[in-house]
């Protein structure tokens, strides 16, 4: 039977798959680098984080007020969806419609 040989390829294909290793993108980045480090960090002041704590509560408002009003409209739309077949369904058997 050929089923380790074929395994054993697949493992040595993906030890061998490191892309850091073929990317550019890596080439001359150390442990000590600091571009590798990841973001570099400032002090803010606290009216900057004031600002955007305010902007943050007026988007979350926003997208409440938002997702409020699709819900009132989709059950208003719903309601007279099944009043419509209400009617319909209601009314199959006849020839015209008779007041109620």
């Amino acid at each position: 039977m050929g089923g380790f040989g074929s395994a054993q390829a697949m493992i040595t294909a993906i030890k061998n798959n490191n892309r850091s290793v073929k990317r550019k993108a890596y080439d001359g980045w150390t442990a000590n680098d600091k571009k590798s480090k990841g973001i570099e960090v400032k002090p803010v002041t606290k009216e900057t984080l004031e600002k955007i704590r305010y902007k943050l509560k007026r988007q979350q408002q926003n997208e409440r007020y938002i997702n409020i009003l699709v819900v009132i409209v989709s059950i208003i739309v719903l309601f007279l969806l099944f009043k419509v077949i209400g009617v319909y369904f209601s009314n199959l058997g006849q020839i015209g419609w008779e007041p109620h």
